[in-house]
């Protein structure tokens, strides 16, 4: 658990105005409800994340007219 916060962590601090709407970990597996201003900062956080050591997905991204709602779903390292 803490190695997927930190990762995630780390990635959120360099990606300004991504929020988390809602989060449930399970089983190793991070699954986070974000709002940002576009796909790009959503893709950005995704391979920042993926640069830490980490597996993380794009699951779905939505256009809002505030921006965009993304889920992303982020696993721990095999060894974890």
């Amino acid at each position: 658990l803490l190695d997927v916060l930190d990762a995630t962590g780390q990635a959120f601090a360099q990606v300004p105005g991504v929020t988390i709407d809602a989060l449930s970990f399970r089983g190793n597996v991070l699954d986070l409800k974000v709002a940002a201003k576009d796909v790009t900062s959503l893709d950005r956080l995704r391979t920042l994340v993926v640069e830490r050591g980490m597996q993380a997905e794009l699951q779905s991204s939505n256009v809002r007219e505030e921006g965009v709602e993304g889920r992303i779903q982020i696993r721990g390292r095999a060894s974890s």
